[in-house]
């Protein structure tokens, strides 16, 4: 609220000197650190502050923008509000309903989110022009989008440009099954993340690559635990990555473990994979460490396997991996008990 008075006062002492230009330059200026501290909402690991929050965040983005249309910042912030915060809250209220059995409300709710992502489709676009202004010709075919992200964003912060308008891209493929598609061109990007900043978000661009390897690359109800090899190299291929992002983030990312559950272990018909990956998550704690229990019949109450003890810092901070840890927890706990959501959200084939 500081900030929205700070704005409004500095609107009218503007227009009564300079114009708007102190206004639009302050409002940069907010911006850029909005983006620069962003990160200090990741360690909350209360779903319901988050999204009050980011819900808020998206009011006054919007709001800057007519500002200044054009700044980087405020662009990535959208982009990355409308992708991320959509995929948090909006698809959180789509498993409520299904949940429910409420098609009513999922109907609506879906159509929340693909408006949403819509939006965020189009931020990332005027985002990735910015830098690449032949953008919405060169997405169209990988040779060319490979060229302009090396011509373009092979710094630290063009990776970060990459990888949100990306994932705003795939989810809207994903849940909206939009006339043109944009899965190849959302592929080429992520693999650009990896490659010039592999660890930018816990490994997310890998984990993508992994989830979509298990969507387009595996067969259906192809698991028999008597001949693991049946689902062939694509099955193998995206299991090797999981386990690889499970290792670089020492099983702490939460959402490694969910995405093994749903996109991979769903998608093959292996049930028991699908429980254990799930009971995984909900056996760790917000920063990703192993829960403590009192005893081993605490722990088998639980539902928990035993697993190495992990070293922590007992003055450490609250990691970054916690607000997605919490949605990680929270949707693990809903698909465990829900038949109906395994069924019609997340299309399991056993």
């Amino acid at each position: 609220m500081r900030s929205i008075l700070t704005l409004a006062t500095c609107a009218v002492l503007a227009l009564a000197t300079t114009g708007c230009s102190l206004t639009k330059t302050l409002a940069k200026g907010q911006m850029k650190t909005t983006r620069t501290v962003g990160a200090a909402l990741d360690t909350v690991g209360d779903f319901e502050v988050a999204k009050a929050a980011a819900l808020s965040g998206i009011a006054q983005f919007e709001g800057v923008r007519r500002l200044a249309p054009d700044d980087e910042n405020v662009l990535f912030l959208l982009t990355k509000a409308w992708g991320g915060g959509t995929y948090a809250y909006i698809e959180d209220d789509i498993e409520l309903a299904v949940e429910k059995g409420d098609s009513d409300a999922r109907e609506v709710a879906i159509e929340r989110a693909c408006n949403a992502y819509e939006r965020g489709k189009g931020y990332a676009f005027q985002l990735m022009s910015l830098r690449d202004k032949d953008f919405a010709e060169h997405v169209k075919t990988e040779a060319s989008l490979s060229k302009a992200l090396e011509d373009y964003f092979q710094d630290p912060m063009g990776a970060e440009h990459v990888f949100w308008s990306a994932y705003a891209m795939l989810n809207r493929q994903s849940l909206c099954a939009p006339a043109e598609s944009l899965a190849a061109a959302g592929r080429v990007m992520m693999a650009h993340v990896y490659k010039f900043r592999p660890d930018y978000k816990d490994y997310a661009s890998r984990l993508t690559e992994a989830a979509l390897v298990s969507r387009t690359e595996v067969d259906a109800s192809c698991w028999d635990p008597k001949d693991p090899a049946k689902c062939g190299d694509g099955a193998a291929r995206a299991r090797k990555i999981f386990d690889e992002v499970k290792q670089f983030t020492e099983g702490r990312s939460l959402v490694v473990q969910l995405n093994l559950g749903t996109r991979y272990a769903c998608r093959i018909g292996d049930k028991e994979l699908f429980e254990s990956s799930l009971r995984e998550v909900l056996c760790r704690d917000l920063d990703g460490y192993p829960r403590e229990f009192s005893d081993d019949m605490e722990r088998e109450a639980a539902g928990c396997p035993e697993m190495p003890k992990a070293k922590r810092d007992a003055n450490a901070e609250p990691s970054e991996l916690r607000l997605t840890n919490a949605i990680a927890q929270r949707r693990a706990r809903r698909y465990l008990a829900s038949k109906r959501l395994q069924e019609q959200a997340l299309g399991c084939s056993f």
